[in-house]
């Protein structure tokens, strides 16, 4: 748990199943990282997320893909503290900023799915939010 335990989810995790699928010869490779990852970044998470998404656009799949949503809007069963504020504060942010503060995880799952079966426009691309919302509602 705690930051060695994210490190080796979000990072170690997530490059072993990257370099599996390479070494598999896939040629489409996704991954859902975080608004805000940059390896540079000073905060631990967003720079995690940075790391991570910067090594997989290096690997030479044929297609390349990171989805950077927002809030990831989903039934769980545990919530941390700042999780049920967010959840409640949600609805009136969306009024707001309706493509700028969060997306459903199935949105989300949808558009990584849709973009893995469309021709590539592009080796790598990066969605945001606005980007993933965009693409569901213009495709679905």
């Amino acid at each position: 748990s705690g930051k060695d335990g994210f490190y080796k989810i979000d990072h170690d995790y997530a490059l072993n199943a990257a370099n599996a699928c390479k070494k598999a010869n896939v040629e489409n490779y996704s991954i859902c990282s975080s608004t805000g990852a940059n390896k540079d970044s000073m905060f631990f998470y967003t720079r995690v997320k940075g790391e991570v998404d910067d090594e997989v656009l290096k690997m030479g799949f044929k297609q390349a893909s990171v989805f950077r949503p927002a809030m990831i809007e989903c039934e769980r069963e545990e919530r941390r503290l700042t999780e049920k504020l967010a959840m409640y504060a949600l609805p009136v942010l969306k009024m707001v900023l309706p493509k700028s503060v969060g997306a459903r995880s199935s949105t989300i799952a949808w558009a990584m799915v849709y973009n893995s079966i469309k021709p590539a426009e592009r080796e790598s691309n990066i969605f945001g939010n606005a980007d993933i919302l965009t693409m569901f509602e213009k495709n679905q």
